[in-house]
């Protein structure tokens, strides 16, 4: 790798670490089509979970693993081989991504973490824990929004959602990645593991929206159309429904096709609007708009 080479990588990862995923992306993809392996697992990283304004992707992510695997990237091999190839995760990977988080690479660091803990290697939730919480130490944002999940939901810790309010706080604070202020605008608006303030959720919400969060869209629909502590606004659901399936969200184009099939918030009644939205959520995965696609096509053979 050339001194250039290294100082884009520097400046990428420094971009990534400090939550500006955007910025970061345009750089690993410069680099990615250099042939850089590493640059090719932060591009998978970022494609799987979908990060800053990137729509989440697992098969590109999937294909960027690979695509760094064979680069001789160890962490994307950890994220490749860990699908189905445990001989090789454990006798190349693992030891090359234990020694980069000996060298003190919190990335590294958080993927062994994950490697321990989903017992992609071995379980060893302790030693998990362990690295998670060094990555947690050295401020960085993805790190602390795992151990709020971790606490958030009493997974191989004991549950308080205070910690994981503290833990998204933190992360909120260290990065600009949408996913902790949205889980800091539930947390405010539902007043859970801090005292409500529906103001300060709804702000935290939009925010996180703005910056490329559809599930932050999605909540503020329901907000708006349950009236969950505002008054009950079938238009304004209708927008963020729309906001929220435009950036791919499989509930949110469920409830838009809903929408778009009674004719609800100055939406008009348009069933073959409905139906590609039922078929689009429905193909991602969600049971309720598969059934309401098939009681809409039910209809339509019934009619004809």
């Amino acid at each position: 790798m050339t001194g250039t080479c290294e100082g884009v990588m520097q400046q990428a990862e420094k971009l990534l670490f400090n939550g500006q995923a955007d910025e970061a992306l345009a750089l690993f993809s410069k680099e990615a089509e250099n042939g850089n392996g590493r640059a090719m697992y932060f591009l998978g990283f970022i494609l799987e979970h979908g990060l800053g304004h990137t729509a989440q992707d697992e098969d590109k992510a999937a294909a960027w693993f690979e695509k760094g695997q064979k680069a001789g990237d160890a962490l994307a091999a950890a994220r490749w081989l860990g699908m189905d190839d445990r001989y090789h995760l454990l006798t190349d990977a693992f030891p090359k991504a234990r020694a980069m988080a000996e060298d003190n690479d919190c990335f590294a660091k958080v993927e062994l973490a994950d490697m321990y803990m989903s017992g992609g290697i071995m379980i060893n939730f302790e030693e998990g824990i362990h690295l998670l919480s060094q990555a947690c130490a050295m401020g960085y944002w993805y790190a602390l929004e795992k151990m709020g999940d971790l606490c958030q939901e009493g997974l191989l810790v004991d549950k308080n959602e205070a910690r994981a309010f503290a833990f998204y706080s933190k992360a909120a604070a260290a990065g600009h990645d949408h996913y902790s202020e949205y889980q800091l605008g539930c947390a405010w608006y539902d007043g859970i593991g801090t005292a409500m303030d529906r103001e300060k959720g709804l702000s935290l919400l939009k925010k996180a929206w703005k910056d490329g969060s559809s599930d932050a869209a999605y909540r503020l629909a329901l907000i708006a159309e349950n009236g969950i502590g505002i008054p009950s606004d079938e238009q304004k659901a209708a927008l963020w429904y729309q906001r929220a399936a435009e950036m791919g969200n499989t509930l949110a184009k469920g409830a838009l096709g809903y929408f778009y099939e009674k004719g609800l918030g100055g939406l008009p009644e348009d069933m073959e609007k409905a139906r590609t939205l039922y078929k689009e959520a429905a193909e991602e995965g969600d049971d309720e708009s598969q059934f309401r696609l098939e009681v809409l096509e039910g209809k339509n053979r019934s009619e004809n």
